[in-house]
């Protein structure tokens, strides 16, 4: 219809098809109003077209009527896309989400509040670089956190903005290689780089420290760190020299959420996950300290389960081993695992010879499940499936606890499962730490075990416990406020 002349538009049949359309009626009612049909008005159009239909007449939605010569070039502004939703920014939504307007659904059906993502397209969000608020002389900022990112994605995260600054391309490696390979605490200490450099990577690329706390030194030269994080939260680490070997032991989350009887980390229960920086940092740390001597080995068997934050351990590898990072060999790295499948799987796709170690702690799966609720949903036999995916030979953990998993006959089941895999078994010691009702197996008794796996043609190794006068062995990494007892070498089966 042509809103002028009041008559109606020839379309799809005769000119008299739509004189009795409740649409065109209330168009028709509207002609008279002076300024162009759109904007706010049409949905008031739109509410008198309903009201007005007729039994049994089913409405169609307000772009199937209205023809394209009502609207002969409107204004930008208040131009209708009839294909497009109306969208609208929401002021209750914090985060300004787009919300789809009440045309937004064929038939003119509202379409409520249902949020648009706020980002669109590109990669996944996860590989995005890691981005965290601070606040700088212009107030709040978002910043870059280089540190929680590989090599090559910090190196590609600081490319455009050295390009920006009109700095040379160099510039980017040399940024990088402070870092991991020659970390410094700010970068104010970065004197190779032009101060007004400095103050600007200061503001945009801050670097993410870890506090240490408290420093414990055993008798036995191993080291315990209790690092502080920015939100509070606080997680450990162990240093243990042997000879040229210096192997750091370190967390990948703030406790955890497993509960493995015998582990006092699983007694104190999940609080969060390690950003990859964190993770790291703790290798990052001790390379800035006055003795700055970098580990020659590093094993993921701190606090939490590395497979349950996979992405940031993912990114935590890579930066270890890189080159460009603190250029670890593959085969010193470590990663301790109760076997979480899906991400087990991820590891072993890994080009790299990363080195796997199960908790396995009972051969049987009924056995398991009284020692870690996570056979639950992992069962044994599947994990052990998991682990032939896996091209370089996989260790099995193996604590020993009196009367539960220490008999002979047990020994003969272990003996069943690891000699198929190649598998080498470390034998443990129970250290206390964790449920108050186990017992450590005798002296005697774990040496028979030992040896019954070894008869059965199974390579076996007995460890000795490290760090027991500062809480410092396997299984027992807990943050505490309270201070611990000293604990005698009796109560570690005398395994010293």
């Amino acid at each position: 219809m042509d809103t002028r002349c009041g008559r109606a538009v020839r379309r799809h049949g005769g000119p008299h098809r739509g004189a009795r359309d409740p649409v065109l009626l209330a168009l028709r009612r509207e002609r008279c109003r002076p300024g162009l049909l759109g904007g706010d008005r049409l949905p008031g159009v739109a509410r008198s077209a309903v009201a007005g239909r007729r039994r049994g007449h089913i409405a169609r939605p307000l772009r199937d009527h209205v023809d394209a010569r009502l609207h002969p070039r409107p204004p930008g502004r208040r131009r209708i896309r009839a294909r497009r939703p109306l969208c609208h920014r929401s002021a209750r939504r914090a985060r300004g989400e787009l919300q789809r307007g009440a045309l937004a659904l064929r038939g003119g059906a509202r379409a409520g509040h249902r949020p648009l993502p706020s980002h669109h397209g590109g990669e996944p969000r996860r590989r995005r670089p890691r981005r965290v608020v601070s606040r700088g002389r212009g107030g709040v900022v978002a910043v870059t956190d280089l540190l929680s990112l590989t090599p090559d994605a910090a190196r590609a995260a600081v490319a455009p903005w050295l390009a920006a600054r009109s700095e040379p391309a160099y510039r980017g490696s040399q940024i990088v290689a402070r870092l991991w390979q020659r970390p410094v605490a700010s970068w104010e200490e970065a004197t190779e780089l032009p101060t007004a450099l400095r103050r600007a990577l200061a503001e945009a690329f801050p670097l993410r420290r870890l506090r240490l706390v408290t420093r414990q030194l055993s008798r036995d030269g191993t080291e315990k760190f209790l690092w502080q994080l920015e939100d509070g939260e606080a997680i450990e680490s162990v240093l243990i020299p042997e000879g040229k070997r210096r192997t750091l032991c370190i967390s990948s989350q703030v406790g955890c959420a497993l509960g493995c009887v015998f582990c006092a980390t699983g007694r104190m229960g999940f609080r969060r996950n390690l950003a990859p920086a964190e993770i790291a940092g703790q290798v990052r740390e001790l390379l800035l300290s006055p003795a700055g001597q970098a580990p020659t080995n590093v094993v993921f068997m701190g606090m939490g389960e590395p497979l349950l934050n996979w992405e940031a351990v993912d990114a935590s590898l890579t930066i270890l081993n890189h080159p460009d990072g603190f250029g670890i060999g593959a085969r010193h790295i470590t990663v301790s695992t109760v076997g979480i499948l899906a991400n087990l799987a991820k590891l072993a796709r890994r080009p790299e010879q990363f080195r796997l170690a199960l908790s396995l702690h009972a051969p049987t799966s009924a056995l398991r499940l009284a020692l870690m609720p996570i056979e639950k949903k992992y069962a044994l036999p599947d994990v052990v499936q998991a682990l032939q995916q896996f091209r370089r030979r996989v260790t099995l953990e193996y604590v020993l606890i009196g009367g539960r998993n220490d008999d002979l006959e047990t020994a003969d089941h272990l003996a069943g499962l690891a000699k198929p895999l190649g598998a080498l078994v470390n034998l443990l010691p129970l250290h206390p730490g964790g449920a108050p009702d186990l017992t450590p197996s005798s002296r005697r008794r774990m040496l028979e075990f030992e040896r019954r796996l070894r008869s059965r043609g199974v390579e076996a190794v007995l460890r000795r416990s490290r760090g027991l006068d500062i809480s410092a062995a396997c299984g027992q990494l807990r943050v505490e406020l309270e201070p611990r007892r000293k604990v005698r070498a009796e109560e570690h089966a005398r395994v010293e």
